[in-house]
């Protein structure tokens, strides 16, 4: 253990990672039982907490997570940059696949804008900048988009977690996209890897399909989401893949 945490603080903090992601009361037996400490103990630091607003003390002896907790999470996403969070992920995207990494949020009903883009270094690529905006249903990112928005359906489990588009959006372009998601199970966007339909034969798109993965459930922790659904796509062998169109893919 680092010898330089505060362990009064440690122990606040593990109070508040006991409480469940729905925010369901809990009794301090519950509390005892999910921390390990001794009930004096957590009474002792839920005093604090209570003070500050991270706890709340129900009328039925109870406790749920305070509203400074929701302050504290807004102060965190909205320090979530493109420039700062999304651009590097994509820059590393981009130099393990060789190919264009984006990052795509839906604007519309319609159309979709690119967010942040880097550009990979093969002289023969797809062309795309930030500000651009395409249709919904067309490439991989604008069908992750439709896919995995809660608004318009609720993702099956075991959902499929990456979908390739061969020449949906441009006939000599491909590309794999994934979701990316926020605090509550919210679509923050898609995360696509995009290049000419030649270089995304069957051992390429595995390959892209894993960074892209990697990289996505990387920028969904930033955004407060739960990754567990990209931790499920990377275990499987092989990882599974949805084509658009159906069946389509280049030669090996």
């Amino acid at each position: 253990m680092n010898n330089e945490i505060v362990a009064s603080v440690d122990r606040a903090i593990r109070i508040l990672n006991a409480f469940a992601e729905d925010g369901t009361p809990m009794t301090l037996h519950d509390l005892s039982l999910r921390t390990g400490f001794y009930k004096s103990t957590i009474l002792r630091l839920l005093s604090t907490l209570i003070e500050h607003g991270c706890v709340l003390r129900l009328d039925n002896g109870t406790y749920q997570p305070g509203p400074t907790l929701a302050r504290w999470g807004r102060l965190y996403l909205g320090s979530v940059k493109s420039e700062t969070h999304i651009t590097p992920l994509l820059e590393k995207l981009a130099g393990d696949t060789g190919e264009s990494a984006t990052f795509y949020a839906r604007q519309s009903d319609e159309t979709r804008i690119c967010v942040a883009r880097v550009d990979s270094n093969r002289s023969i690529r797809d062309h795309v900048r930030v500000g651009d905006i395409a249709p919904l249903g067309t490439g991989a990112g604008g069908k992750v988009l439709l896919r995995f928005d809660p608004a318009i359906r609720k993702a099956r489990p075991q959902e499929t977690m990456v979908i390739v588009s061969i020449g949906g959006r441009d006939s000599e372009i491909a590309g794999l996209g994934t979701p990316v998601f926020g605090a509550g199970g919210s679509l923050r966007g898609a995360m696509t890897v995009s290049g000419t339909v030649t270089r995304f034969t069957e051992a390429a798109i595995a390959k892209y399909a894993k960074a892209l993965l990697t990289s996505a459930m990387e920028l969904t922790v930033l955004f407060g989401g739960d990754p567990q659904a990209h931790q499920a796509a990377l275990g499987s062998n092989p990882i599974r893949l949805e084509f658009s169109p159906k069946g389509k893919l280049c030669a090996s």
